[in-house]
């Protein structure tokens, strides 16, 4: 079989493709979230993270996320 070694490109192939898919889709979905012209209500850009996106975090990026929530939550807000 002299193609046999295609077979791991070919998936390698596939693979990139999907990855930047995907990538290519999330980047739109920020995009519009920076750019709606309703931000939340509380004037911050984005929406909240569903449970099944928190889940599908790694270990590390659920503990950058509890850092960012807990520095959110200690801020005062600004007294103007």
């Amino acid at each position: 079989m002299p193609f046999a070694s295609s077979r791991p490109a070919d998936h390698l192939l596939h693979w990139r493709r999907s990855f930047l898919v995907t990538f290519e889709r999330q980047w739109r979905d920020y995009l519009t979230q920076l750019n709606r012209p309703d931000p939340t209500e509380d004037g911050l850009p984005g929406r909240a993270m569903t449970s099944a996106e928190i889940e599908a975090l790694s270990d590390e990026q659920k503990v950058q996320l509890m850092k960012i929530i807990e520095s959110i939550e200690t801020e005062s807000p600004d007294p103007k």
